[in-house]
């Protein structure tokens, strides 16, 4: 059986999100395994940080500003000459007022541009899309020990659920949910000349990939700043319960991204 590289190593893969906390990690395993990696980012400032923490191994990472992914039109320039791409670009955070706007609307449209401009270059033969566990689980029911979530297991939450609830985590649940079912839509009324897969990971936790991109700890990554929160705010009260137990480490995540979605698997 030979190996068969759906993208190529060498090629060039866009990685939306590239300066957050998972996205940071799949550019640096990208980079580590011979592929080009282009970045989008939300301002010129990121952009450099970013590629000042991966310096041994320029050229090969460079960046392009896009405020907003949902700018088509800078989404498909980023793309051309692209043979993958990572799309992680995606609000997660609970500091919200306007779930619309600012979670579901967001996740929703940018999935969706990102698959256009996708499928406005031959050239791109994978679009590997980071959903969340949250789009699988349904968090009505309860923990439910010995169920076993498979590909047609999705959450019922929809986005009128998502804008019509008072709590965050609901509409950020439902933010992920729409935005997947959008994109296997995409692959089902379009049918593209590429295809998709997607991550659905859990709770994700580790280090950082580079700190240039951190400010100060108050601006870690949800995940982390909850612990850390926990760790430093003084409270001598017992360690609350683990809502999600759920959990995977965020070096674990970068290499799935790369070899589970067959970036370095054999067809």
């Amino acid at each position: 059986m030979t190996l068969d590289w759906i993208v190529p190593k060498g090629s060039v893969v866009l990685v939306t999100g590239g300066t957050g906390f998972i996205g940071a990690h799949c550019i640096r395993v990208l980079l580590e395994n011979g592929f080009k990696v282009k970045a989008a980012v939300r301002s010129k400032t990121k952009g450099e940080q970013l590629v000042k923490s991966f310096e041994q191994y320029n050229p090969a990472l460079t960046f392009g500003v896009i405020e907003d992914v949902s700018d088509f039109g800078s989404l498909m320039r980023l793309a051309e000459g692209c043979s993958g791409i990572l799309h992680l670009a995606s609000p997660y955070t609970y500091a919200v007022k306007d779930f619309a706007k600012e979670l579901l609307d967001p996740a929703l449209n940018g999935t969706r541009t990102v698959m256009e401009a996708a499928s406005a270059h031959k050239s791109i033969k994978r679009v590997v899309i980071t959903s969340s566990f949250a789009a699988v689980f349904d968090a009505t029911k309860g923990l439910q020990p010995n169920v076993v979530l498979t590909e047609n297991d999705f959450s019922p939450l929809t986005y009128e659920d998502g804008v019509n609830t008072k709590d965050p985590a609901v509409a950020y649940r439902a933010s992920k949910i729409v935005a997947e079912r959008a994109a296997w839509d995409f692959i089902k009324e379009k049918k593209p000349s590429f295809d998709i897969a997607v991550l659905c990971p859990p709770m994700v936790y580790g280090p950082l990939a580079t700190t240039e991109l951190l400010p100060s700890l108050d601006n870690l990554n949800f995940s982390n700043l909850t612990i850390w929160k926990m760790a430093t705010s003084g409270s001598t009260a017992p360690v609350p319960p683990t809502k999600g137990p759920v959990y995977v480490d965020v070096r674990d995540l970068a290499f799935a991204h790369y070899r589970n979605s067959d970036f370095g698997c054999y067809i």
